[in-house]
């Protein structure tokens, strides 16, 4: 499965070789786990192939780096896990597959928004699927700017409009966590 919504950087076909070595075919060299979780934090969507007959295995694969990290597995709540479960095997797998792709793209869409709306608050931030900004040249010390008076209403009405932007977002997770409760009483 690709991700159509990556549009910055091209899809990362990665070999998995049966001595369970992952090779990256863009740099062509032999990568971990851990750098395999880089390239996908820098923004690229990656394609996990096997190397002798081109069998998918990206879901697996993906799942191992999120296995081998305590913090990232930290971020998938327990009601979900038992979700998984319960629906494996059943005529609801594949809507509940589809109502979390679709979960996904509309997280990553608010992920960017949101990022974009405070990257100038926290200048380090950054949305999904893109990489992390690099740190200023110089360490010169910032001088405080006194924006114009129009410009400093302007930057009022950008915050308000963050600040809808911000309740909406929150919406939307109230209203699916009522829907995986809702989803987890009927399985």
């Amino acid at each position: 499965m690709t991700d159509s919504g990556a549009g910055a950087q091209a899809s990362v076909v990665i070999k998995k070789y049966s001595n369970r070595r992952l090779y990256d075919t863009r740099q062509s060299r032999y990568i971990t786990l851990e750098e395999l979780a880089q390239i996908i934090q820098a923004g690229a969507t990656v394609q996990v192939q096997d190397a002798k007959d081109g069998i998918d295995l990206t879901r697996q694969v993906l799942t191992q780096a999120i296995l081998e990290r305590q913090e990232r597995l930290d971020l998938i709540p327990i009601e979900l896990l038992h979700l998984l479960i319960r629906v494996q095997g059943t005529l609801q797998q594949v809507p509940f597959a589809n109502f979390l792709a679709s979960l996904a793209a509309q997280f990553r869409q608010g992920g960017a928004l949101w990022a974009q709306q405070f990257s100038g608050l926290f200048p380090g931030l950054t949305g999904l699927g893109q990489a992390p900004a690099s740190p200023p040249a110089t360490a010169a010390p910032a001088r405080p700017h006194k924006p114009s008076r129009g410009k400093a209403r302007k930057q009022e009405r950008a915050g308000q409009k963050s600040g809808a932007e911000i309740e909406e977002l929150m919406d939307l997770r109230t209203r699916m966590d009522a829907l995986l409760k809702k989803l987890g009483k009927k399985i």
